[in-house]
């Protein structure tokens, strides 16, 4: 007799990227009703807001639905328990019933791109309204960030209303890193101006670090003005590194005006070592007459290794004329590792 045929364990299951695939379609139909919702009740203000006269405005606002009333006030409609705020809440189900945390990043990333700049005021309010989690968080700082790269202005005076907490925190470097790719100058001005002095570094110093590849004496000209650590420290040197790549004596001239003499002679090791890529004599010069100590082995080793591929037999007669001496022995010892000998 034959047996009975075993019953799979589970039904079938889509491939991995099909989940994915049918996931993002479910949230972009709930991310196209989130959008009529808004599209009817901007409408519905503008024909409000349209009306002959004031009399005839306040008549009309009173005949239409609560929602299109508080159309003019941002935010206000969407704590009314509208369909705005319910699509939100169904699109963040959908992603928080996804296990696959890639899967929820993915999801998180397609939702708030779906979103339109100009609802992305309105959407942060309507989040503001649910009950807050790491997801709506999460969601709220793409948008902040979505806005700060089209209005840096209106997106840095939306999150100081925020208060004080992870959210402000982490919105505000969005806010100074988005700004500072789309408006340098702005986004640098508007964190050397925030008020609170924790915040003024911290965004300062976001928007430094966004700016040194393409402005290095903007990001010089925060950094100097940020209180001394690590992090600041660490940003003046790859500044000037930077900017030693396109203008190598101004960059030592400045740097040779650090007052702090631990800084400023690894900053002057730093431009020396970039220096040398263009005009190695000159880096030389600068390394054994302005640098001292572990910087200026350094910085002679970063400009032999960049000469001896240049013109090895200049980088060995440099070498040559050390004084017998620890920092000689380690010249000799790199040159010989890229196969040239020093008499």
């Amino acid at each position: 007799m034959n047996s009975p045929r075993k019953q799979p364990a589970s039904g079938p299951r889509f491939p991995r990227g099909w989940e994915l695939l049918l996931c993002i379609g479910i949230l972009c139909l709930l991310v196209y009703g989130l959008k009529q919702v808004q599209e009817r009740t901007r409408a519905a203000g503008e024909t409000v807001s349209q009306t002959p006269s004031a009399d005839a405005a306040g008549k009309a606002v009173s005949q239409t639905p609560r929602a299109a009333q508080a159309a003019n006030q941002p935010g206000q409609w969407m704590q009314t328990g509208s369909s705005t705020a319910f699509s939100l809440a169904n699109a963040l189900a959908a992603i928080r019933a996804q296990a696959d945390s890639q899967k929820r990043e993915e999801m998180l990333d397609a939702l708030a791109a779906q979103i339109a700049v100009a609802d992305i005021q309105s959407t942060l309010e309507a989040l503001r309204s649910l009950a807050p989690d790491d997801l709506i968080d999460a969601l709220s700082l793409r948008l902040v960030r979505r806005w700060a790269d089209n209005d840096g202005r209106a997106a840095a005076a939306w999150v100081a209303q925020l208060p004080a907490g992870q959210l402000r925190t982490d919105a505000m470097s969005g806010v100074a890193i988005e700004w500072a790719n789309s408006g340098l100058k702005d986004a640098a001005a508007w964190a050397s101006q925030l008020p609170d002095p924790a915040e003024q570094n911290s965004a300062s110093l976001a928007v430094a670090n966004e700016a040194v590849r393409s402005d290095p004496v903007t990001a010089l000209d925060l950094a100097v003005n940020l209180p001394s650590n690590p992090g600041r420290d660490q940003l003046i040197q790859h500044g000037a590194t930077e900017w030693a790549l396109q203008n190598p004596e101004a960059a030592r001239n400045w740097a040779l005006q650090i007052p702090d003499a631990t800084l400023r002679n690894q900053v002057l090791s730093d431009v020396a070592t970039a220096w040398g890529k263009s005009d190695p004599v000159a880096a030389a010069s600068l390394a054994i007459d302005q640098i001292s100590g572990r910087a200026q082995s350094d910085a002679v080793i970063g400009i032999i290794q960049r000469w001896a591929q240049q013109q090895p037999d200049q980088a060995a007669a440099w070498v040559e004329q050390f004084p017998a001496g620890e920092l000689k022995q380690t010249a000799i010892e790199n040159l010989a590792a890229l196969g040239i000998t020093v008499r």
